[in-house]
């Protein structure tokens, strides 16, 4: 019985994601598909010419795709191998491909949170209770993967190198965990903190994985400039890219605190950046006082609350849904938190936008400051680490 309900949900959820994510089922009419592919596969080809992409006129020239490029190309250099070999393919067999790296990424991670709340920390699990099928349901039918999916972003298949690398890192694979921690740092809004936490292990194969995999994965960015005039370019599209409308902070789509605040009229917030980092390494200070298993989990919820990203990268909080099962009080408790969550997350802001309050708009930002909030208290350990039984991401430590 259970193995014909995951089947439905996997199948139900494919056909979810094709239909909303790929075919653009109940999208907008002036939507683009593949508009954020589009940055990609133009710097591949800007790479494949020796070129660099950083240089927005540069961009424009070597755009081949359909799509109109208003802003800059802001992934970090390591990308270019990868844009490289996707230019390399016509545009569409490259979006295509993307797509189904995607669906293929939010499989594994339907898997992931059931692997992660297989055995609840405080009460074991009925064997008919719906536990497993519900957190695969809340991942599989993610309107945050359907919007990556239709944009042609890299959202879900990064958060994968993300958790893998972190799983691999506490198992001792300090060095696999490095260089898949290359790949995760192609999107630093939500990796940098987790990257930053496993620099402060202060393990050499995890620093000798990153460098070998940042360094071979950027080869076309450095056979194009010098890696001093590729560092001094990116960081001025990144200033580029935050001056369009799309990325400013206040923006219905840009998330983090700051942007809640500007939205609501506070226009001087400053980037809240350092409180992150601060706050992480706080959590480092005192991380035996929370469950291990809650870590990763933590450092992405401080992530999200004070570095801006937008909110289609919400993608990359799945693990909550498994966090929040796992050190539940009870069945009742557990399945509450992930349904008031997932509701409150998954609205969709269409709705809210007809309220007519800028602020509003980014409900979703001071739920998941509530969230973090809430598994500061809900992690907290009753016992020694050395006496509580705990599982690292993919399995025992």
């Amino acid at each position: 019985m259970k193995s014909r309900v995951a089947l439905l949900i996997l199948v139900l959820g494919l056909v979810f994601q094709i239909g909303s994510g790929a075919l653009g089922a109940g999208r907008h009419p002036g939507d683009v598909h593949g508009f954020d592919f589009a940055y990609l596969y133009a710097a591949g080809t800007s790479w494949l010419h020796h070129a660099n992409p950083y240089v927005i006129e540069t961009l424009k020239a070597y755009n081949t795709t359909p799509v109109q490029l208003p802003s800059g190309f802001v992934y970090p250099p390591q990308s270019s191998v990868f844009s490289m070999a996707l230019a390399l393919l016509s545009f569409d067999v490259a979006a295509q491909l993307v797509g189904v790296l995607n669906i293929a990424a939010l499989i594994f991670l339907a898997w992931y949170v059931q692997v992660m709340a297989a055995v609840p920390f405080s009460t074991q699990s009925s064997p008919e209770y719906p536990g497993n099928w519900l957190l695969a349901a809340l991942v599989m039918f993610s309107p945050f993967a359907a919007s990556v999916i239709w944009m042609g972003q890299t959202s879900i298949f990064l958060t994968v190198a993300l958790i893998c690398g972190w799983a691999c890192a506490e198992k001792g694979q300090n060095f696999v965990g490095g260089l898949l921690f290359a790949v995760a740092m192609i999107k630093p809004q939500f990796s940098l903190l987790p990257f930053l936490w496993l620099c402060m292990n202060g393990s050499l194969g995890f620093y000798a994985g990153f460098t070998l995999a940042f360094t071979l994965m950027g080869v076309g960015a450095w056979f194009t400039d010098s890696p001093l005039v590729t560092a001094h370019t990116w960081l001025d599209s990144i200033h580029y890219y935050r001056s369009i409308e799309f990325n400013v902070p206040g923006n219905e789509h840009v998330t983090a605190m700051q942007s809640v605040l500007v939205a609501a009229g506070l226009t001087s917030t400053p980037d809240l950046m350092l409180v992150a980092v601060v706050l992480a390494g706080g959590l480092w200070i005192f991380r035996h006082r929370f469950y291990r298993d809650a870590w990763l989990i933590l450092l992405l919820l401080i992530g999200f609350v004070f570095i801006p990203a937008h909110d289609y990268d919400f993608v990359a909080l799945v693990p909550v849904f498994a966090i929040l099962w796992r050190y539940g009080k009870s069945h009742i408790y557990s399945i509450s938190s992930l349904i008031i969550f997932a509701a409150t997350m998954y609205v969709p802001q269409r709705l809210v936008r007809t309220l007519g309050s800028p602020a509003l708009v980014h409900w979703r930002d001071v739920i998941v400051l509530a969230c973090l909030i809430y598994l500061v208290y809900l992690c907290r350990q009753e016992a020694p680490q050395s006496k509580v039984t705990s599982r690292t991401a993919l399995g025992s430590n």
